[in-house]
């Protein structure tokens, strides 16, 4: 675990790697994630109690195995929230509510009809915003929302750098949708959070190493090498579809192919 950087960096470092293994291993002891995260004691306790406070995580009760006094466990309060996702494709758009726990509670899919040079933004923002409005219908406050876009995306600022079926370039999505709804927003690559999908809680659990090859409106691929997504020069890797198939091409228009 890293322990050196920026103070500020390295409290939110700490903060999700805290938060993240209550939700994989939980219930554990305060004790038990300092020890197999590296953090000290009460850096551990000072971020569970602010977890705690915000509601993303509860108490499970006391274990009473072991020498000395009972340890408190904590588990992901995986009910208080719900977070939307969304797949943003070139022809079609599919959304969720999930909980904490990675349940899915709602899905809706939605097809694009949008011409040339259309308002790809503002149709984003309608899919984002039918889904805003259902947690008054029985489900969770809404706690952040995650995008993941068929194109160029760098992390982790969710600037979209090219993504020509939505005919976004340098489209600084997070912030935007940051402003227009007012809760946290992941903005990534669509294969990339894909890759991570079924590494976390697919096919690929457990697997140190992946690529995940998607065909749609493009051809793409998510690469986790070691546990972390590779994401190339100029984040990149994994564009299979914009691949030049050889020298003789250098030049070309892409309709000349």
């Amino acid at each position: 675990m890293p322990s050196s950087g920026p103070g500020n960096v390295q409290r939110k470092i700490n903060r999700s790697a805290v938060l993240n293994y209550i939700r994989r291993h939980g219930p554990i002891s305060r004790p038990a994630i300092s020890k197999q995260l590296g953090l000290s004691l009460p850096t551990v306790r000072k971020i569970a109690d602010d977890l705690i406070a915000e509601k993303l995580i509860i108490s499970s009760g006391f274990t009473g195995a072991g020498l000395g006094r009972p340890a408190e466990e904590l588990i992901i309060n995986g009910q208080q929230y719900g977070i939307i996702g969304v797949d943003l494709g070139g022809s079609k758009s599919y959304g969720t509510i999930t909980n904490l726990a990675g349940d899915i509670l709602y899905e809706v899919y939605a097809e694009h009809r949008r011409e040339r040079n259309g308002d790809a933004l503002g149709e984003l923002m309608a899919f984002i915003e039918r889904l805003m409005s259902l947690p008054g219908k029985g489900l969770p406050e809404i706690w952040g929302i995650g995008i993941g876009v068929p194109g160029i995306t760098v992390r982790p600022d969710g600037v979209v750098v090219y993504a020509p079926s939505l005919e976004w370039r340098d489209l600084r999505l997070q912030e935007i949708l940051s402003q227009r709804f007012g809760v946290r927003v992941l903005v990534d690559n669509d294969v990339n959070l894909a890759a991570l999908g079924e590494w976390e809680f697919g096919i690929g659990k457990g697997a140190q190493s992946l690529v995940y090859i998607t065909i749609g409106t493009g051809i793409g691929a998510g690469i986790i090498l070691d546990g972390q997504i590779y994401r190339g020069f100029n984040h990149a890797a994994g564009e299979i579809g914009h691949l030049i198939p050889g020298v003789d091409y250098l030049g070309r228009r892409y309709d000349q192919f």
